[in-house]
């Protein structure tokens, strides 16, 4: 039985090391969203720039506005896209959490039958002492 869960565990590990690089993948990804999100703000500001100094030319405003919206369409894609990857990540920090949380249990229940253990024993010759 011990080879088997040797064997098991290291599958686990494989499995991990692939969600891993999986992640860095979609880290790149993530990357080029970040850098896109950045050039489009750039390009924002621009327009919003332009569109001040053209007050006077309704056409031309309107096509800075439009210009915009489609700016900050394209700029929700990508953070929804970064969303998708990050909800598609490994969740180890929960996952460690979680296990944090499971041996705090664990500790809290043992720590309460020891000292249930010591009460007895604290509490057992003397009961013991009576009977005799």
């Amino acid at each position: 039985m011990e080879a088997s869960a040797s064997g098991s565990g290291k599958d686990h590990d494989e499995k991990e090391k692939g969600k891993e690089s999986e992640w860095k993948m979609s880290e790149d990804e993530c990357m080029k969203l970040c850098e896109r999100m950045k050039n489009l703000n750039m390009e924002k500001e621009r327009l919003s720039k332009r569109l001040l100094e053209t007050r006077d030319d309704p056409t031309q405003m309107r096509q800075n506005i439009e210009s915009i919206l489609d700016i900050q369409c394209n700029q929700f894609e990508c953070v929804e896209g970064i969303r998708k990857m990050i909800d598609s990540a490994p969740v180890k920090g929960r996952v460690d959490a979680r296990k944090m949380q499971e041996d705090e249990k664990r500790n809290a229940k043992d720590e309460k039958r020891n000292a249930e253990d010591d009460m007895e024993e604290d509490a057992g010759p003397s009961k013991k002492s009576k009977f005799w």
